[in-house]
Formats: structure tokens, C-alpha cells, sequence
């Protein structure tokens, strides 16, 4: 776009800003002063996207011209201003103008309302002097608390999960070894602790000596020999069996004997018998009640 090379004296544009709206007046004067009135006025404007942008201006005061721009960017613009009227000469003149910024920064100077308004609420005052806010004039605290000693300790826990997070990487079989273990130490920990012997012993004798068999034997014992004996609770040791080839002493003669080869040494009558062994102990008690008898 290229503009008349012919130049008017006299004319005079400016942008004018009315709140978001800007505008575009126009003067145009004689060389005397005389206002140049009922002149048709144009005016085309190029801005920083550069591309041309033409309007008309209208009259409302002698020699002055004006139109709406409406909301324009901020930026410089060049104006190619244009008057005619008939049975004159055309007039022209290329100006370069500048949008001002928005409102808000163009408010120079402190905000005393916000500060007035900021100051009431908070119990402040005004500032004069650069000095005074360097004065300690503030009321005392009755306590304190020193806070970085809590900041230092989070920062020490909080560094190696930052390592980890930057340096670890953990995919869908790491996760799932993780459960797996996890399941394993849950099962381990559930599990009940392996019975000793000594244990395994002492239930089994718990669990014979409660059987109705040996019940029944030990009360046909005691019938046979007219004794009632009464077991104990704690299991006494029984005694191993004699060999055949043993040899024991007779309590009346005072002479060796040869002991029974298939007789074995009697259990103690503290200690119930096997449910299995309810012959043999009848057997023993026989063999004891003749014993006697001699």
C-alpha cells in the first residue's frame, strides 16, 4: 500500500482512549487559523498485522474530525489522512501515530485507595520515611518455633525416595516377584511350629491312656488282684524288658535264677498300658498273684 507523496500543512491527528475504545480525531487549520469546516475527511490506517484498514470522520466541532476505532492492538500505526470539498483543493498528510497500552498500565503512581483499604483491615499505617521500615517497633512473641530442624529431617527422608523414583525402575515383574514374596512370608508366618519328640511322645501317651481298651484292661487287673491304683498324671518311664539271658536273684533262697524268657519286666501302676497290650498285662498280673501265693 502506498501512500500520496503530497504533504498539507496544518492538519494534526491524535489516538484518543476511552476506556477499552480508542478514537481517532482530526484538526485541520489554515495557515491563518481558520478552521477548514464541511470537508469530507478519510482516513486509512495501516497497523502492526499491516494490513489497511479505511475510515470515514465526521465533524462536530470547527476544524475537527473524529471516528470511533474501536478496540485496536497496541502498537504504531501509519494514517494517510485525506479532505476534500468541492471547489477545493484536496488536502493530505501521512502521520504515524501510536496505540497506547492497555488502562490498566497506563495508571501511574501509588494505589491509595487499595493501600488505604489494605491498611484499615490489617491494622497498618502509612510509610513516610525510608527509613522506617527498618525500625523494630513490632510487638514480641511470647514463643517461638525454630523450624528447620523438622525441614532438614523431612528433607533427609524425602531424598533417597527421590533417588529411588529417578533411578529405580520398577516394571510388572518386579511388582509381581513383590506379591509373590509377600505371599510366601504371609504362609511362613501362619504356619504352626514343627512338634518336638519329647511332645510327640507325651501326646501319644495322652492319647492312649484316654482309650476305652485300656480302661477296660486296667480295671480287669485290678479286679484279678483286688488292688485299685490310680494313674498318675505325669507318665512315669517304663522300664525296658529283661533279656532271656539275665540272671535274677530268688529274695528267699538267696540263689540266682534264670528269669522267664518270655516274661517281661511289669510296668508300673502309675503308667496305663496300650490299648493294644490288654493280654499281656492280664498275664503279669497272674503271674504276680502267684508270686505271692508261694
Amino acid at each position: 500500500w502506498t501512500f500520496p507523496g503530497e504533504e498539507t500543512g496544518g492538519i494534526e491527528a491524535e489516538l484518543v482512549s476511552d476506556g477499552n475504545q480508542t478514537g481517532l480525531r482530526v484538526q485541520s487549520v489554515e495557515s491563518d487559523g481558520s478552521p477548514r469546516d464541511f470537508y469530507a475527511t478519510k482516513a486509512v490506517l495501516v497497523g502492526p498485522d499491516l494490513v489497511p484498514r479505511e475510515v470515514g470522520l465526521v465533524q462536530n466541532a470547527p476544524g475537527v474530525y473524529e471516528a470511533s476505532l474501536g478496540e485496536i492492538e497496541p502498537g504504531a500505526y501509519a494514517i494517510r489522512l485525506t479532505q476534500t470539498r468541492p471547489g477545493s483543493t484536496a488536502l493530505g498528510r501521512t502521520v504515524g501515530l501510536v496505540a497506547p497500552t492497555s488502562a490498566e498500565y497506563r495508571v501511574l503512581g501509588p494505589n491509595e485507595a487499595l493501600l488505604g483499604t489494605v491498611r484499615s483491615s490489617t491494622g497498618g499505617r502509612a510509610i513516610s520515611l525510608p527509613e522506617e521500615p527498618w525500625t523494630h517497633d513490632l510487638d514480641r512473641t511470647s514463643s517461638l518455633t525454630d523450624l528447620w530442624p523438622a525441614l532438614l529431617i523431612l528433607a533427609l527422608l524425602l531424598w533417597p525416595l527421590d533417588v529411588a523414583l529417578r533411578r529405580v525402575s520398577l516394571g510388572r515383574r518386579e511388582l509381581a516377584d513383590a506379591r509373590a514374596w509377600l505371599g510366601r512370608a504371609a504362609q511362613r508366618r501362619r504356619a504352626a511350629a514343627p512338634r518336638t519328640a519329647a511332645a510327640e511322645g507325651l501326646l501319644s501317651a495322652r492319647e492312649r491312656a484316654g482309650g476305652g481298651s485300656v480302661r477296660a484292661a486296667l480295671r480287669r487287673g485290678t479286679d484279678a488282684v483286688g488292688v485299685t491304683s490310680v494313674p498318675s498324671p505325669d507318665p512315669a518311664p517304663v522300664r525296658p524288658p529283661v533279656p532271656s539271658s539275665a540272671r535274677v536273684e530268688d529274695p528267699r533262697t538267696s540263689t540266682p535264677a534264670t528269669a522267664p524268657a518270655s516274661l517281661p519286666a511289669a510296668p508300673s501302676h502309675d503308667v496305663p498300658a496300650p490299648s493294644g497290650e490288654g493280654d499281656t498285662l492280664a498275664r503279669l498280673r497272674e503271674a504276680k498273684r502267684r508270686a505271692r501265693g508261694r
